[in-house]
């Protein structure tokens, strides 16, 4: 599903493409075809917000690893994502899920509330459940399987999810890290 940003834009910008992802200069590296001083930043600051067409909210970060697509990530307080893990989730209080894969580096947008998103999910999670980390990176579970495995508020399948480890579509409204 591609998403645009409405003229309510909580950003002074119309035509927002939500999928897209922006590599990001890096001075002290090799100058290269994906480091180029022709594209010194992306159009937007890390941490912008807006709004999709469909009521949903969406957040600019920057990936400190990569992120794959539909990866639940840890949004940390200087908005930068990592995918979510038991191991991640006390330096990122914040979560949000990927609709795109965004490398290492790079920015792109991650929704933070709203419907019509799909999120990584452990393999026989229910619809309505209480989710929480784990040890796989991006997914969350409906079974806590330790007392160190933080709850994850603010996020419901509204689908089930089958017999494998994959995507489903999820409910976000602006999830956070139980501790």
């Amino acid at each position: 599903m591609t998403y645009t940003v409405p003229l309510h834009s909580t950003l002074s910008k119309e035509g927002i493409d939500l999928t897209a992802t922006y590599t990001i200069y890096d001075q002290t590296a090799a100058q290269s075809s994906t480091n180029s001083p022709d594209t010194p930043a992306p159009p937007f600051t890390i941490g912008e917000t807006c709004e999709s067409s469909n009521g949903g909210e969406f957040m600019f970060v920057k990936a400190s690893s990569a992120i794959s697509q539909y990866d639940f990530v840890g949004i940390s307080t200087n908005y930068n994502a990592a995918s979510l893990s038991t191991s991640t989730t006390a330096a990122a209080p914040v979560v949000g899920v990927a609709q795109v894969a965004i490398a290492s580096g790079s920015a792109g947008w991650v929704c933070l509330r709203g419907g019509g998103v799909s999120g990584n999910v452990i393999l026989s999670t229910p619809t309505a459940a209480a989710l929480y980390a784990t040890t796989v990176p991006g997914y969350l579970d409906d079974t806590s399987f330790s007392s160190l495995q933080p709850k994850i508020d603010g996020v419901v399948c509204t689908t089930s999810r089958g017999t494998t480890n994959g995507s489903t579509a999820v409910l976000l409204s602006y999830p956070t890290v139980d501790i």
